[in-house]
C-alpha cells in the first residue's frame, strides 16, 4: 500500500523550540566533530531498510544542525518538509509522485519523529569561526548558537567577539574554579531577570541577548554562562532544560540550568525578582552543588514521574522539603547555603527536646 505523506508546514512558536526545526548540511571530514556521521547516517539507513535513501544528495541528522563553509559556521533554517513516521518507508516513487527532489531536497533523520524530506530552506549564518576557535564546548556553544537564530538572524560576530574579550579581560590568569567564581559573578552582578515576560518577545531566551540588553531569563542566563565559559576554555560543559517541582503550575514553565563537570549551577534562582540587591558569593545557593543536591527540587525533561503531575503543591513543598532534611544530614561539613534553613530548624527542634 502506498505510504500517504502529509505535507506539513514548519509553525515556530516558543513551545516548539525544543523540536530544533534548523539543520546543517553534513559535510563529512571536513570537521573534526562531524566526522562520525557519515557511518551513523549510514548505519540509520540500514537499520530502516530504505537504501535508496542513499541517494540523497544531502543527508543530516537532526543533531548536526550547523556546517563550516569558508571558515564561517552555518545552519539552515527550513519552510516546508514532507514527513513520515520511522515505520512507515515510502518508495523512491512515492516520494517523486510528491515532487521530492533526490539533488537538492534534504534527508533529514530523526530518532524521535521519523524521517523528514526538507523541501524549502535558506541558509543562515552562526558565526565567523575565528570567534570561536579553540574555544572549549564547541558542539555545545553550535548548538545553542542555532537557537538563537530563531531570536533573531542577524549578524552577532560583534556582539560574541564582544562577550569574548570580556571573558578574557574578567578571567585573566584566575584557575579554572575562579574562572567559574568569576563569571558567575558577572552574569549575576550586571544582568536583570525580565519581570514582565513575553513570549514574542524572542531576545530574552537568547544568551547573547540577554548580555548585549543586560536582562533574561532563565534560558538567556544559562546560555550567556554557557558561551563565557567557553571562552574561557571551561571544559565538559552542558546547558540542561527541564521542571522545577516545588513551585506552582510547575509543568507549565520550563527551566534551564548548568552542569559543570560533576557539579550544578543555577544563575537564574541566585537572581530572582524579589532580590533587591544581587547577592554576593556567600549568599549563592545555586553555586557549585552536587548533584543530589541540585536536584532535590527538579528534574530533568523526561524523567519525571508521571505521578507528581497531579500532586498538588502542598505535598511536592514538603516532598522536597524532606529531601533537603536528609541531605542536611549527609553533608553537615559542608556550608551549602540551600540546607542552611533545613540545618536551623533542626537545632531549634534539638533544643527544645
Amino acid at each position: 500500500m502506498k505510504v500517504i505523506i502529509k505535507i506539513l508546514s514548519a509553525i515556530i512558536t516558543y513551545a516548539l523550540i525544543n523540536t530544533v526545526c534548523v539543520f546543517a548540511e553534513l559535510e563529512i571530514n571536513k570537521i573534526d566533530i562531524n566526522t562520525s556521521n557519515n557511518q551513523k547516517i549510514s548505519e540509520k539507513i540500514e537499520k530502516l531498510n530504505a537504501a535508496f535513501y542513499n541517494d540523497f544528495q544531502i543527508k543530516i541528522l537532526k543533531v548536526n544542525n550547523y556546517v563550516l563553509q569558508d571558515w564561517v559556521w552555518y545552519t539552515y533554517v527550513y519552510d516546508k518538509f514532507l514527513s513520515t513516521w520511522l515505520w512507515e518507508i515510502p518508495n523512491q516513487k512515492d516520494l517523486k509522485d510528491e515532487w521530492i527532489d533526490f539533488k537538492n531536497d534534504i534527508l533529514l533523520l530523526d530518532d524521535s519523529i521519523g524521517v523528514w524530506f526538507i523541501t524549502e530552506y535558506k541558509k543562515v549564518k552562526l558565526i565567523n569561526d575565528e570567534i570561536i576557535t579553540n574555544i572549549s564546548n564547541k558542539e555545545a556553544f553550535l548548538k545553542e548558537l542555532v537557537y538563537e537564530k530563531w531570536y533573531s538572524q542577524n549578524d552577532t560576530d560583534e556582539l560574541f567577539l564582544k562577550l569574548k574579550n570580556k571573558t578574557l579581560e574578567i578571567t585573566k590568569w584566575l584557575n579554572d574554579a575562579n574562572k567559574i567564581y568569576k563569571i558567575y559573578d558577572y552574569i549575576l552582578e550586571n544582568t536583570e531577570y525580565s519581570k514582565k515576560f513575553d513570549v514574542n518577545k524572542k531576545e530574552i531566551f537568547s544568551g547573547i541577548y540577554t548580555f548585549e540588553n543586560k536582562n533574561g531569563v532563565c534560558s538567556g542566563y544559562a546560555k550567556l554562562f554557557l558561551y563565557m565559559l567557553s571562552f574561557a576554555w571551561i571544559d565538559d560543559v552542558k546547558m540542561i532544560k527541564g521542571n522545577v517541582i516545588d513551585i506552582e503550575n510547575f509543568t507549565d514553565y520550563g527551566h534551564a540550568w548548568i552542569r559543570i563537570w560533576d557539579k550544578y549551577f543555577d544563575p537564574t534562582f541566585d537572581d530572582p525578582i524579589w532580590y533587591q540587591n544581587t547577592k554576593t558569593f556567600g549568599e549563592y545557593s545555586y553555586f557549585w552543588l552536587p548533584q543530589d543536591v541540585f536536584y532535590a527540587n527538579r528534574f530533568d525533561y523526561g524523567t519525571m514521574p508521571s505521578d507528581l503531575e497531579n500532586t498538588s503543591l502542598i505535598f511536592r513543598k514538603q516532598l522536597v522539603n524532606d529531601k533537603y532534611e536528609l541531605l542536611a544530614n549527609k553533608y553537615l561539613n559542608k556550608s551549602y547555603n540551600l540546607l542552611k534553613n533545613i540545618d536551623s530548624l533542626k537545632n531549634v527542634e534539638l533544643s527544645l527536646n
